[in-house]
């Protein structure tokens, strides 16, 4: 991913970043799970939710805009802070 991002920076290409979900609460979730085993499983998450889809299409949409000009060859982790809860947040943190 990483070298793409670099050869298409001349074009300025802004792709190459990508959303990276969580626990998503979608139709196939309730075919695996319970809606007791969902309950119980968003309350060990940050936001006490597992996430929606409009929370992966929202971040998808601003990889896509100017705002995230600057932004490339990176995942975006749209997980509600699971992954900080693990101490796996791939930032140097404080």
């Amino acid at each position: 991913m990483y070298w793409s991002a670099i050869a298409y920076q001349e074009l300025s290409f802004r792709c190459y970043s990508t959303p990276n979900p969580g626990w998503i609460d979608t139709p196939g979730e309730h075919t695996f799970y319970t809606e007791e085993d969902i309950q119980k499983g968003a309350q060990r998450l940050p936001w006490k939710r597992l996430g929606t889809i409009e929370d992966i299409g929202q971040g998808a949409v601003y990889l896509a805009s100017d705002a995230a000009d600057y932004v490339t060859g990176t995942t975006l982790r749209i997980d509600g802070g699971f992954m900080v809860t693990l101490g796996l947040s791939g930032g140097t943190g404080s």
